[in-house]
């Protein structure tokens, strides 16, 4: 197994990032480094013509690679060694040519070190306000504007006409099976499945479907037909029961995202209010449309409370 991964991280090393001249496996900037460990845990790893190379920089340069080579970082460590020997070859080479005075160079360092400079900053300025008592307020508002609601588990036959439901009906009165009707007589795409909808919510349902599913108790199906622009329903309960909203840690990552997002764009508000900014049109030329600078202390957009449920897609009837 160990000889198996170390030929496929060879092949990953030669091919994916091939050869040597991906870098470090990406054509952005990376994203900010986690702090480097301390030096007793950084152990110098290999030197190219005296220039050190740590391990943390082994690490670092294994982040494009797929995650299962990742997680087996120590076995293909010799392997990320070798690649990043030679990308520092290829580095020193590229020095002794005065390259890192190309213009080229330089505008890729710029942008690099903006990207880098924006990274840590935006990472500083949320990590105040992103609290475990900033999420658990957030999801109480949420909680507190989306109760608990019920939803329905049914089977439906779909035809065209009301005389053929009614036909339908009778079978069922007599103790034919809801479900083996359903495959031969309904023209739904549910059809297939014995008629089932799964659990849904009344109004992801068009409403005379939805009044007549709410109304069955469990285990019953309609007595007369139901009509809806789709054409003549037969419908069988299956289940009723509570949809409570998605626990803390469903919700968490989400929220996290939401505050994030609202803090930096409250940021770039406040920041837009007292910078001078000019657009340009593809050409160059100046855009009529550029609004002035407004005054110092334009107000920030504000935030929203975190009240709103997350949009959601009904169901195909």
């Amino acid at each position: 197994m160990n000889k198996l991964l170390m030929a496929g991280a060879a092949a990953v090393l030669v091919f994916a990032t091939h050869p040597l001249l991906a870098d470090d496996a990406t054509t952005t900037a990376p994203a900010a480094a986690p702090a480097a460990p301390a030096a007793d845990t950084d152990p110098v790893v290999a030197t190219v013509n005296g220039t050190p190379l740590h391990h943390s920089d082994v690490v670092a340069s294994a982040r494009g690679l797929p995650e299962q080579y990742q997680q087996q970082i120590d076995l293909i460590f010799p392997a990320l060694v070798e690649r990043l020997v030679g990308l520092e070859l290829l580095a020193q080479a590229g020095r002794d040519a005065n390259l890192a005075n190309d213009p080229e160079v330089q505008k890729m360092m710029k942008a690099y070190e903006s990207q880098a400079i924006r990274q840590v900053y935006m990472t500083n300025l949320i990590h105040d306000g992103v609290t475990d008592a900033e999420i658990q307020k957030r999801y109480d508002a949420y909680v507190a504007a989306n109760p608990p609601k019920t939803e329905i588990h049914a089977r439906h036959i779909l035809l065209k006409t009301k005389e053929e439901a009614v036909a339908v009906i009778a079978e069922l009165d007599k103790g034919a099976n809801f479900a083996e009707l359903a495959k031969t007589k309904s023209t739904d795409p549910a059809a297939s499945n014995g008629g089932d909808l799964g659990y849904f919510l009344p109004e992801e349902m068009v409403k005379p479907f939805a009044d007549a599913a709410m109304a069955l108790e469990k285990g019953k199906y309609t007595e007369t037909p139901v009509q809806t622009e789709f054409g003549w329903h037969v419908i069988f309960l299956e289940d009723k029961r509570e949809r409570k909203p998605p626990t803390l840690d469903e919700m968490k990552s989400e929220l996290q995202s939401q505050i994030a997002e609202e803090i930096v764009g409250k940021k770039v508000e406040e920041l837009r209010a007292t910078a001078k900014i000019e657009l340009f049109n593809p050409d160059g030329t100046p855009r009529p449309d550029t609004p002035p600078a407004p005054a110092d202390g334009g107000a920030a957009a504000p935030a929203t409370d975190g009240t709103t449920a997350p949009a959601t897609t009904a169901p195909a009837q």
